[in-house]
């Protein structure tokens, strides 16, 4: 659940209350991927992936002068949600469609997201369609994959939907096939694709987020995790991060070629049972023990400079 501060605002003059009768709206973004739904009268719900919902009940003023509208409500407990709503066409970055309102939110926690807003339309009307069919959609999120490595691929994979028929390119084939639409739900039927021989892809240690399997506990054994517990680990712009099982930990890292160095490591204060605690210091150990990295198959291979294992990761599912 999100933890809250405190969100302050300076609110216009000139504004007015918003009629029952103004437009509901859908706000949101994808990278970071986050959204708000104004669909019912005072009431905002928001979701960001990996947080529980938070629903908001408020109210919306709005400057005619500005053409600029603005939503504000608290939860039953906490601070305010604020909407800043701006008449200006917005792009989502993901397709080639314009959205007819720029949002700008301040979350409780004094997080600050910006993204575009459009109105929703009802359940089973042909418009859901039309939204989805005549533009060229651009793949900007996928399990295990770092956003920033999606959004600099040279070409990225794409998908236009139109009369039934989808087509466009996966990273290295063609494809088409069909598909329909019945409400919000987009089904594929099979799909067909060209049979271009691509070069596999270079081993990359950076932009994937990695799950550990074992660690070595500097016993010259290399143990699993503990039952029901779980690590994970990434390495983007010179610093090495993620959960340690207990607490959330950072540490610089530099590379060259498959050479590797890691640490010293800095962690939050959390006090967890002893046995995690254990391993935490344990894995963090066999982290900055580490001094050689490969990957293969999806699995990276961490070695210390003795040659013995020091960490053994599967990329995050």
């Amino acid at each position: 659940m999100l933890r809250f501060g405190v969100a302050v605002l300076c609110v216009v003059a000139s504004s007015s209350a918003a009629t029952a009768g103004e437009s509901p709206l859908v706000c949101f973004s994808n990278e970071p991927s986050w959204s708000i739904e104004l669909t019912a009268p005072g009431i905002a719900r928001v979701t960001i992936p990996g947080e529980e919902p938070m629903t908001f009940r408020g109210v919306a003023t709005r400057n005619e002068v500005l053409r600029e509208g603005l939503w504000r409500g608290s939860p039953a407990a906490g601070r305010d949600l604020v909407v800043f709503l701006r008449d200006a066409a917005c792009s989502d970055g993901m397709s080639d469609a314009k959205h007819p309102v720029t949002a700008r939110v301040s979350l409780p926690d004094l997080r600050f997201l910006a993204g575009c807003c459009r109105v929703p339309v009802p359940a089973g009307s042909a418009t859901n369609a039309r939204r989805v069919e005549g533009v060229s959609w651009r793949l900007t999120s996928l399990s295990g994959k770092d956003p920033k490595v999606l959004a600099a691929l040279s070409r990225p994979a794409t998908a236009r939907f139109e009369a039934g028929r989808v087509s466009g390119f996966s990273g290295c084939n063609n494809f088409m096939g069909s598909y329909t639409i019945d409400a919000d739900r987009v089904t594929l039927g099979q799909l067909a694709g060209t049979m271009m021989a691509c070069p596999e892809p270079a081993p990359r240690l950076e932009g994937v987020t990695w799950d550990v399997t074992g660690f070595n506990n500097n016993r010259h054994a290399v143990v699993s995790l503990l039952a029901g517990t779980r690590i994970t680990f990434s390495f983007a712009d010179g610093t090495a991060s993620d959960n340690a099982g207990c607490n959330t930990f950072r540490a610089p890292f530099s590379t060259q070629g498959n050479g590797l160095k890691v640490g010293p490591a800095i962690t939050t204060r959390m006090s967890c049972a002893e046995e995690l605690m254990v391993q935490e210091r344990e894995f963090l150990a066999a982290l900055e023990s580490a001094v050689t990295w490969s990957v293969e198959g999806g699995v990276l291979d961490m070695h210390r400079a003795d040659e013995e294992r020091a960490i053994f990761a599967n990329v995050k599912k």
